[in-house]
């Protein structure tokens, strides 16, 4: 693992800058580093990679992550309020707990990501594709989730209260206590094969869009209570929460 100083963390960043304006030769790759406690608030990391990087901490509000590809990375308990990451490639991250607010994640694809209780609220998660990550007890109250793709993930228990979701994908997902209070589902592109034990869903609007599959309202998501589209489209047209029998 190697450790920086600031100056010439400094330094690295400033010779990036220049390869953005010239774009000549391949962009400046992070690996095997440990940045804990640098500072960089603010600073441009646009189409970097960070390979097995330590940012767990770090000050990263409205760093500019846009196109840059992410692997191992460790951002435990990260500031990145309003950063941007629109276009990036995220893969095996670690975020829990991380601040998101207001973040820009628009177009941004997640993989095998654990997001544990991280606050993406107010975050704009057009286009976003997340696949085979973990987002239990995360915050995505107010998020701008418009054509936001969610597949093979764990969202148990996460907030999704006020969340604008129109056209967004839902499958092979776990939405066990979930709440999607007074959240806007219009024209979703598909909701099917959740598991909804708990799912809470009062005052949501629903306009068209397709559910198939199953829904299984058993609390140990074991295929015991699995129901219909039909029996889904009428718990969210009678706004309440599922409860296992």
């Amino acid at each position: 693992m190697r450790y920086f100083s600031q100056q010439k963390l400094d330094q690295l960043l400033d010779a990036h800058a220049e390869w953005l304006q010239e774009q000549l030769g391949e962009a400046m790759t992070l690996r095997n580093c440990d940045l804990r406690g640098m500072d960089l608030r603010g600073r441009s990391l646009m189409r970097m990679q960070f390979e097995n990087v330590i940012l767990a901490g770090c000050d990263l509000r409205g760093c500019n992550f846009f196109g840059a590809r992410l692997q191992q990375v460790d951002l435990q308990a990260a500031n990145l309020a309003k950063a941007c990451f629109e276009s990036s490639f995220c893969k095996q991250i670690d975020a829990r707990q991380s601040n998101w607010q207001q973040a820009n994640l628009i177009s941004a694809i997640i993989k095998m990501s654990d997001f544990s209780q991280a606050n993406l609220a107010y975050a704009d998660l057009n286009k976003t594709d997340v696949e085979t990550s973990v987002f239990d007890q995360a915050i995505f109250r107010y998020i701008n989730g418009i054509r936001l793709n969610i597949g093979r993930s764990s969202l148990r228990h996460v907030q999704f209260d006020h969340a604008i979701l129109d056209f967004a994908t839902f499958y092979n997902s776990d939405l066990r206590g979930a709440n999607l209070n007074a959240a806007r589902l219009r024209k979703l592109k598909s909701f099917e094969n959740l598991a909804v034990a708990g799912l809470q869903a009062k005052d949501v609007v629903v306009e068209a869009g397709r559910f198939a599959g199953w829904f299984d309202a058993s609390p140990e998501a074991d295929g015991s209570q699995r129901h219909d589209a039909d029996w889904l489209l009428e718990f969210l047209a009678n706004s309440g929460e599922v409860y296992a029998q």
